[in-house]
Protein backbone atom coordinates (compact mmCIF):
# COMPACT_ATOMS: atom_id res chain seq x y z
CA UNK A 1 0.00 0.00 0.00
CA UNK A 2 1.40 3.34 -1.04
CA UNK A 3 2.41 5.91 2.46
CA UNK A 4 0.07 8.49 2.53
CA UNK A 5 2.81 11.33 0.82
CA UNK A 6 2.72 9.12 -2.19
CA UNK A 7 -1.37 9.22 -3.09
CA UNK A 8 -2.14 12.48 -4.30
CA UNK A 9 0.97 11.70 -7.11
CA UNK A 10 0.40 8.21 -8.16
CA UNK A 11 -3.20 9.36 -8.38
CA UNK A 12 -2.75 11.95 -10.72
CA UNK A 13 -0.24 9.95 -12.97
CA UNK A 14 -3.46 7.40 -13.09
CA UNK A 15 -5.91 10.00 -13.94
CA UNK A 16 -6.09 9.00 -17.49
CA UNK A 17 -6.04 5.35 -17.03
CA UNK A 18 -8.86 5.98 -14.25
CA UNK A 19 -11.24 7.99 -16.75
CA UNK A 20 -11.51 4.87 -19.72
CA UNK A 21 -11.95 2.43 -16.21
CA UNK A 22 -15.42 4.11 -14.49
CA UNK A 23 -16.19 4.08 -18.51
CA UNK A 24 -15.44 1.06 -18.14
CA UNK A 25 -17.05 0.07 -14.99
CA UNK A 26 -20.39 1.73 -16.57
CA UNK A 27 -20.33 0.01 -19.35
CA UNK A 28 -19.52 -3.65 -19.28
CA UNK A 29 -20.15 -5.57 -15.61
CA UNK A 30 -23.31 -5.26 -13.38
CA UNK A 31 -24.04 -2.44 -11.00
CA UNK A 32 -24.53 -5.42 -8.26
CA UNK A 33 -21.36 -6.84 -9.37
CA UNK A 34 -19.29 -3.56 -9.15
CA UNK A 35 -20.60 -3.37 -5.31
CA UNK A 36 -20.25 -6.80 -4.57
CA UNK A 37 -16.14 -6.64 -5.72
CA UNK A 38 -16.50 -2.99 -4.04
CA UNK A 39 -17.47 -3.86 -0.69
CA UNK A 40 -15.32 -7.30 -1.10
CA UNK A 41 -12.19 -5.11 -1.56
CA UNK A 42 -13.29 -2.74 1.64
CA UNK A 43 -13.28 -5.25 4.18
CA UNK A 44 -10.04 -7.07 3.40
CA UNK A 45 -8.16 -3.33 3.00
CA UNK A 46 -9.72 -2.19 6.13
CA UNK A 47 -8.49 -5.41 7.68
CA UNK A 48 -5.07 -4.80 6.52
CA UNK A 49 -4.90 -1.21 7.20
CA UNK A 50 -5.47 1.00 9.98
CA UNK A 51 -6.60 5.22 8.91
CA UNK A 52 -4.04 6.70 12.32
CA UNK A 53 -1.18 5.39 9.42
CA UNK A 54 -2.50 8.33 7.12
CA UNK A 55 -5.21 10.55 8.49
CA UNK A 56 -4.32 12.82 5.19
CA UNK A 57 -8.52 13.01 4.85
CA UNK A 58 -8.44 14.63 8.45
CA UNK A 59 -6.12 17.49 7.01
CA UNK A 60 -7.41 18.24 3.54
CA UNK A 61 -11.42 17.56 4.07
CA UNK A 62 -14.23 19.81 5.66
CA UNK A 63 -16.14 17.67 7.92
CA UNK A 64 -19.59 18.52 6.95
CA UNK A 65 -21.65 18.03 10.01
CA UNK A 66 -25.48 16.93 10.88
CA UNK A 67 -27.21 18.51 13.66
CA UNK A 68 -27.17 15.45 15.64
CA UNK A 69 -22.85 15.88 15.38
CA UNK A 70 -22.99 19.72 16.61
CA UNK A 71 -25.22 18.66 19.31
CA UNK A 72 -23.43 15.51 20.61
CA UNK A 73 -20.17 17.37 19.80
CA UNK A 74 -21.09 20.40 21.96
CA UNK A 75 -22.25 17.87 25.02
CA UNK A 76 -18.80 16.19 24.41
CA UNK A 77 -16.78 18.97 25.17
CA UNK A 78 -19.26 20.55 28.12
CA UNK A 79 -19.96 23.91 26.28
CA UNK A 80 -23.11 25.21 25.26
CA UNK A 81 -23.55 24.82 21.69
CA UNK A 82 -23.02 28.25 19.98
CA UNK A 83 -19.30 28.94 21.98
CA UNK A 84 -18.66 25.08 20.38
CA UNK A 85 -19.72 26.26 16.90
CA UNK A 86 -17.76 29.65 17.40
CA UNK A 87 -14.82 27.53 18.57
CA UNK A 88 -14.41 24.43 16.04
CA UNK A 89 -16.54 25.53 13.30
CA UNK A 90 -17.15 27.29 10.04
CA UNK A 91 -20.70 28.00 7.99
CA UNK A 92 -20.19 27.00 4.65
CA UNK A 93 -22.79 28.78 2.79
CA UNK A 94 -22.44 26.61 -0.54
CA UNK A 95 -23.60 23.26 1.45
CA UNK A 96 -25.74 25.34 3.56
CA UNK A 97 -24.05 24.00 7.24
CA UNK A 98 -21.16 23.74 9.53
CA UNK A 99 -18.08 21.99 8.79
CA UNK A 100 -14.58 21.81 10.54
CA UNK A 101 -12.36 23.00 8.32
CA UNK A 102 -9.22 21.36 7.12
CA UNK A 103 -6.99 20.68 9.44
CA UNK A 104 -9.67 18.77 11.40
CA UNK A 105 -9.07 20.65 15.36
CA UNK A 106 -9.14 16.96 16.75
CA UNK A 107 -6.74 15.16 14.83
CA UNK A 108 -3.75 14.61 17.16
CA UNK A 109 0.16 14.33 16.67
CA UNK A 110 0.00 10.76 16.27
CA UNK A 111 -2.97 10.73 13.60
CA UNK A 112 -5.88 9.53 16.18
CA UNK A 113 -8.87 11.45 16.72
CA UNK A 114 -9.56 12.32 20.15
CA UNK A 115 -13.30 12.02 19.68
CA UNK A 116 -13.00 8.79 17.83
CA UNK A 117 -15.40 7.43 19.81
CA UNK A 118 -18.15 10.35 18.98
CA UNK A 119 -16.88 11.27 15.58
CA UNK A 120 -18.56 13.13 12.82
CA UNK A 121 -20.60 10.59 10.69
CA UNK A 122 -19.27 11.97 7.50
CA UNK A 123 -15.89 10.56 9.58
CA UNK A 124 -17.42 7.28 10.41
CA UNK A 125 -18.21 6.58 6.73
CA UNK A 126 -15.10 7.89 4.99
CA UNK A 127 -14.21 6.64 2.35
CA UNK A 128 -17.56 5.69 1.78
CA UNK A 129 -16.59 2.39 -0.27
CA UNK A 130 -18.68 0.06 2.05
CA UNK A 131 -21.99 2.39 0.86
CA UNK A 132 -24.29 0.21 -1.82
CA UNK A 133 -24.41 1.58 -5.40
CA UNK A 134 -20.92 3.01 -5.65
CA UNK A 135 -21.15 2.34 -9.63
CA UNK A 136 -23.41 5.52 -9.32
CA UNK A 137 -20.53 6.99 -7.41
CA UNK A 138 -17.04 6.51 -9.25
CA UNK A 139 -16.05 10.00 -9.83
CA UNK A 140 -16.16 10.50 -6.12
CA UNK A 141 -13.97 7.07 -5.45
CA UNK A 142 -11.23 8.41 -7.87
CA UNK A 143 -11.09 11.99 -5.92
CA UNK A 144 -11.02 10.00 -2.79
CA UNK A 145 -8.75 7.37 -4.36
CA UNK A 146 -6.33 11.09 -4.93
CA UNK A 147 -6.77 11.53 -0.84
CA UNK A 148 -7.07 7.82 0.75
CA UNK A 149 -4.10 4.87 0.45
CA UNK A 150 -6.84 2.49 0.83
CA UNK A 151 -9.27 4.13 -2.07
CA UNK A 152 -6.64 4.60 -4.08
CA UNK A 153 -5.34 0.89 -3.45
CA UNK A 154 -9.02 -0.89 -3.39
CA UNK A 155 -9.40 1.13 -7.23
CA UNK A 156 -6.22 -0.80 -7.79
CA UNK A 157 -7.03 -3.97 -7.22
CA UNK A 158 -10.46 -3.64 -8.93
CA UNK A 159 -8.56 -2.65 -12.10
CA UNK A 160 -6.53 -5.94 -11.70
CA UNK A 161 -9.83 -8.05 -10.22
CA UNK A 162 -11.68 -7.16 -13.74
CA UNK A 163 -8.03 -7.11 -15.80
CA UNK A 164 -8.38 -3.79 -16.92
CA UNK A 165 -5.36 -2.25 -18.39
Amino acid sequence: MLQPGEVAAAAAKKQKQNSRFINYLKSFPTADDVDRRISRLHWQLFAEYQCTNCANCCRVYNVALNNEDIFRLAELHDMPLQAFVDEFLVWDEQSSEYEIPPPCKFLQENNACSIYPHRPQTCIDYPYTQRPDRVFHLHSLMSIAEVCPIAYELVERLKKDYQFK
